[in-house]
């Protein structure tokens, strides 16, 4: 989970709100949203091409025991998914999925960061008069 850790620090410094940064936070953030936006749909993509690099290698697996061994089609898709390769492309697609969910928290998070602006702004008005 290096790339959550990864992501979590990098998110802190993007959306930090205090009294000094409001204004360069409220001009960056569109910038910030597409940066989060860009890095969720990538992701999709890479469980995307893992899971046909999965499938496509399972396909091959199936015609070489299908050759070589006579068992049912069961047996040999357990014995596929018991694969070192197969199994370690299911633990990258498992691991990309929960990059996913964090990455739409991160979305819902930076959708509220204009009313968390807002309100902060509001806050130093009160405080000035």
């Amino acid at each position: 989970m290096e790339l959550l850790d990864k992501y979590s620090e990098e998110l802190k410094s993007d959306i930090t709100l205090d009294v000094t940064n409001v204004r360069d936070i409220q001009m960056k953030l569109p910038i910030i949203k597409h940066k989060w936006a860009s890095r969720l749909v990538n992701t999709k993509l890479d469980i995307f091409k893992r899971q046909k690099l999965c499938l496509k290698a399972k396909e091959e697996l199936h015609k070489k025991f299908k050759d070589k061994v006579e068992l049912s089609n069961y047996a040999i898709c357990n014995e596929i998914d018991k694969n070192e390769v197969i199994a370690k492309i299911h633990d990258e697609i498992e691991s990309l999925k929960y990059v996913v969910e964090y990455l739409e928290k991160v979305e819902k998070i930076l959708s509220s960061t204009t009313y968390d602006i807002k309100n902060l702004v509001e806050l130093l008005k009160l405080e000035q008069l």
